[in-house]
């Protein structure tokens, strides 16, 4: 659960999001993102550190450039952790037309929360 709590901190925001939409695409250099984002160089580089710590995104250097680009792998195994942790599970229990456990217990026992 873990996993998926980082993969949620890097999402969550819109900024990071449309550099992930972008970077899916193609890679880029940060004069690119700060071009297309009509962000400052600190701003963009905050965002992409944010994800470079997630592994959303990798780098590499060319001379005086890095260029930027999507971890496809990462950004996979965070949407298999979505769809097994909670997707099926909730579409499952709504398919049953039952109640969706809310306790704090179920959540333990199902891995969804992990007080250690």
């Amino acid at each position: 659960m873990k996993n998926l709590a980082v993969c949620f901190k890097a999402l969550g925001d819109e900024t990071r999001l449309c550099i992930i939409r972008l970077l899916s695409e193609r890679e880029m250099c940060v004069c690119e993102l700060i071009d297309v984002l009509a962000m400052s160089q600190p701003a963009v580089s905050h965002h992409l550190k944010t994800l470079k710590q997630a592994e959303f995104v990798t780098d590499r250097r060319e001379g005086k450039w890095i260029y930027y680009s999507l971890n496809r792998e990462r950004f996979e195994s965070c949407q298999q952790a979505l769809n097994d942790s909670f997707i099926r599970p909730i579409r499952e229990v709504l398919d049953k037309g039952a109640p969706l456990p809310a306790d704090r217990a179920y959540c333990e026992r199902s891995g969804i929360y992990n007080p250690g």
